[in-house]
């Protein structure tokens, strides 16, 4: 439903009770292409809960925006930081294996990105 006038007529002559909720804060973001010679590696981890059964979700994405493959997989019982740092691992794994060198790796977790950039051998 899109709350146009149109969907509330309908919604009213079916008789149908609906509760309101207050909206999702919207926020500002933008997608930025990755270099010339770069592929872009979107991961993602995702628990149902926390902990709970979860997946990871890879999309890779070249300079024009075109995607350049893709990879999900169940990991069974696991928190969101671990289902993160997985997903992470497994883009990068995903990358070496196809000889792809210059890569960005996205997160939207800063926690796991930190981990894997920190170098704990200094």
């Amino acid at each position: 439903m899109d709350n146009t006038v149109h969907d509330l007529k309908i919604i009213k002559a079916l008789n149908v009770h609906c509760k309101s909720h207050k909206g999702v804060d919207t926020k500002c973001c933008r997608w930025i292409l990755p270099s010339v010679n770069e592929i872009k590696v979107c991961c993602d981890g995702f628990p149902l809960d926390n902990p709970g059964l979860a997946g990871i979700g890879i999309i890779y994405k070249n300079s024009s925006g075109a995607v350049m493959g893709t990879f999900s997989k169940a990991i069974g019982h696991s928190t969101n930081y671990i289902a993160e740092i997985k997903a992470i691992i497994s883009g990068v794994q995903k990358v070496m294996a196809k000889g792809w060198r210059k890569v960005w790796v996205v997160s939207d977790s800063a926690a796991a990105i930190k981990v894997v950039i920190t170098d704990k051998n200094n």
